[in-house]
C-alpha cells in the first residue's frame, strides 16, 4: 500500500525532527515515559485479578476491544465511559463476560487495495498488547501472560496516531485529502484515502522505531511507540488538526 500510494507519503525527513521535540515521549528517558503508563492508573479499568494471573481481567480487555469506539460518533461518549461501564458490569457478575454469553465481531479487519488483500487486524493485536500491559508486560518466560514475540505486534492503525504523525509533518496528505480531513468528511472504510492512511501509519511507526534504535539504542516495541504516542496525541488533540473520521468496528 505504502509503496502505490497517492494520498499519503511518508517524509523521512520529519522523524529525526520527531526524537527531539518536547513533550513527546520520545524526545527523553523512556523507562521513565513509559512508566507512566500503566493500566491501573486511573480507575476506568478492571484489574481485580492481575496479581494472580486470573482470567478476568482478560476477558474484560476482549469485550473492552471489541467494543471500543463502536459508539462514535455519538458526542458526550469517550473511551472511558465505555471502560467503567465494562468494569461496573464485571464488577457486579463475575460471569457476565464469559464466552458462552459472547458474540465477537469486529476482528476480521481487511480491505481490498487495488486488487490485493490487506490485513490490519487492529482489534486483535490492541487486544493482544493491553493483556500484556494489564498483567505487568512479563519479562518471566514462565508467567501465563508473558508473550515472547510482543515485538512482532504493529502499531495499532486506528485515528489519534496518523492525527499526531501529521501533526509532526512524518505523514503528508494530499491537498485533496488534506481538505477532506479538516472539514470532518467521512472517510469510507476500505477506501484507497483510508487503507493508505492506515498503512503509512504503520510503517511510519516501524521507521520510527528503527530510528530510535540507530540514534538511542533502545529497543522499544511499536506497541510501546504507539502508547507514547497516543498519550501525547490525547493531550494536544484539540490544538491540533484533526483526525480523519471513519465509520467503523475495526477502530
Amino acid at each position: 500500500v505504502v509503496d502505490n500510494a497517492e494520498h499519503v507519503t511518508i517524509e523521512n525527513s520529519a522523524l529525526d525532527q520527531i526524537l527531539h521535540l518536547e513533550g513527546n515521549g520520545l524526545s527523553g528517558d523512556f523507562a521513565s515515559e513509559l512508566s507512566k503508563i500503566q493500566w491501573d492508573a486511573c480507575d476506568w479499568h478492571f484489574s481485580g485479578d492481575t496479581a494472580t494471573a486470573g482470567p478476568l481481567t482478560a476477558q474484560y480487555i476482549l469485550v473492552m476491544d471489541a467494543l471500543n469506539f463502536c459508539f462514535w460518533p455519538c458526542p458526550g461518549l469517550e473511551y472511558e465511559h465505555l471502560a467503567k461501564g465494562l468494569k461496573d458490569a464485571l464488577t457486579k457478575d463475575s460471569t457476565a463476560f464469559s464466552a458462552d454469553k459472547l458474540a465477537m465481531v469486529g476482528f476480521r479487519d481487511t480491505s481490498v487495495y487495488k486488487g490485493r488483500l490487506i490485513h490490519f487486524y487492529k482489534r486483535a493485536q490492541i487486544f493482544v498488547a493491553d493483556v500484556w500491559g494489564a498483567y505487568g508486560r512479563q519479562k518471566d518466560a514462565s508467567h501465563p501472560y508473558f508473550f515472547h514475540d510482543i515485538h512482532e505486534l504493529t502499531m495499532f492503525a486506528d485515528y489519534r496516531i496518523p492525527q499526531i504523525l501529521r501533526h509532526v509533518g512524518i505523514l503528508r496528505y494530499s491537498p485533496s485529502l488534506a481538505e477532506r480531513v479538516d472539514r470532518h468528511e467521512v472517510i469510507p472504510f476500505g477506501c484507497p484515502e483510508e487503507l493508505e492512511i492506515r498503512a503509512c501509519t504503520v510503517i511510519a511507526v516501524e521507521k520510527l522505531r528503527e530510528k530510535i534504535r540507530q540514534e538511542t539504542g533502545n529497543n522499544l516495541t511499536s506497541v510501546e511507540i504507539d502508547w507514547l504516542l497516543w498519550n501525547w496525541g490525547e493531550q494536544v488533540k484539540d490544538e491540533i488538526k484533526p483526525h480523519h473520521r471513519t465509520l467503523t468496528i475495526y477502530y
